[in-house]
């Protein structure tokens, strides 16, 4: 998943946990696309779960990719 461009989606407020979690969207490298959510301890990053991007993630994920795509081009 990594090795695709990734999208930082921003912070997951609900459910209220203890430590702040995190959302990137992203795709396998079998073009799967994915929701991964994440929080840190200290240097490392701990994954929490991985699952198959919503309908309105993949609306965000597929624009943000294209605006990338854009801003890249001359």
């Amino acid at each position: 998943m990594f090795r695709s461009p990734i999208v930082f989606a921003g912070r997951v407020t609900e459910p209220a946990h203890d430590e702040p979690r995190c959302l990137v969207l992203g795709e396998s490298e079998r073009g799967r696309k994915l929701a991964l959510i994440f929080s840190r301890r200290r240097e490392r990053l701990r994954p929490i779960s991985c699952r198959p991007m919503r309908r309105n993630e993949r609306k965000v994920y597929d624009e943000a990719i294209r605006q990338q795509g854009e801003v890249r081009s001359p």
